[in-house]
């Protein structure tokens, strides 16, 4: 469908909006956005963090859960083995696109997601902008990136 790159903050779309993040396969939401993952769904944490553990959650792969009282669903991304500036541009496009192949099946058509993997993940901009298009461009789910992070502002309005 398409690629928007737009600023907001993703925690303020819809329910119906799926959101997604990178992860490492440590166990560890300690910086960035994750935080604020971590600190909203604890359920969500702990049971990436027993994944994580039982070395069942590995680079590349994608750990989905949906919040039972608002239904929204959250793509957890395995992009990196270690926390820090150690992402990989070929475990992004393999999770984004477990992702995007799986989003249908769950009835979400719209996925926010932050500029995962251009921050502490240590990846170019360009390089996850490309990622992000290339993996998307054909598909019918579309794709909200929230490049700058605007606190409260729903990227989406």
């Amino acid at each position: 469908m398409s690629v928007e790159f737009v600023e907001g903050d993703i925690f303020k779309t819809p329910d119906e909006v799926g959101l997604a993040h990178g992860c490492n396969c440590r166990g560890m939401m300690d910086a960035g956005v994750a935080v604020s993952f971590r600190d909203r769904w604890p359920e969500m944490y702990q049971q990436y963090k027993k994944l994580c553990d039982d070395g069942e959650f590995n680079l590349g792969e994608m750990f989905v859960w949906q919040d039972d009282n608002t239904g929204r669903t959250v793509f957890n991304l395995a992009t990196q083995r270690e926390p820090g500036p150690h992402a990989s541009i070929d475990a992004l496009r393999t999770a984004m696109t477990k992702m995007r192949d799986h989003a249908g099946g769950l009835q979400v058509e719209t996925i926010a997601i932050p500029l995962i993997g251009a921050g502490i993940g240590g990846l170019t901009e360009s390089g996850v902008k490309d990622v992000f298009t290339k993996v998307f461009e054909k598909s019918d789910i579309r794709l909200i990136v929230c490049e700058v992070y605007r606190y409260g502002k729903n990227p989406l309005a």
